[in-house]
């Protein structure tokens, strides 16, 4: 028995591992792992049960948020048509995380040694 809506696959794939969220009607915000990606869809794992014809919305990294149906699932594995092309020049622009550095020097006492010369090793016994 399939409970997948029908669905024809028009755009190409791109592989990529994101960490994303999804808002879902019955289960709320729920982080997910979107394992693939095109113009028309989403490929993820989630830890939480959803349904075929779920309507949902995904936050990604450096996107705005996308809404959806969800299409088939497997698992713990989901496949979702999006409502409207998405661009995908946004998702390959990596994540900026981590904070800028704004000049901080480590305390002279604490900097490793620029000398290779390590006492107690002898060379040419």
């Amino acid at each position: 028995m399939n409970d997948a809506v029908p669905y024809d696959r028009a755009s190409l794939r791109e592989g990529r591992l994101l960490r994303a969220q999804m808002q879902h009607p019955r289960i709320g915000l729920v982080d997910i792992l979107v394992r693939n990606i095109s113009e028309r869809g989403i490929g993820g794992k989630c830890l939480h049960p959803v349904s075929p014809g779920d309507l949902v919305s995904i936050v990604l990294p450096n996107v705005p948020t996308v809404d959806g149906m969800i299409i088939w699932c497997m698992g713990d594995g989901f496949g979702m048509r999006l409502n409207r092309p998405l661009d995908l020049t946004g998702v390959r622009r990596p994540v900026a995380n981590t904070p800028e550095v704004s000049g901080y020097k480590v305390p002279y006492l604490f900097r490793p040694p620029l000398e290779c010369r390590r006492p107690g090793v002898r060379i040419n016994c």
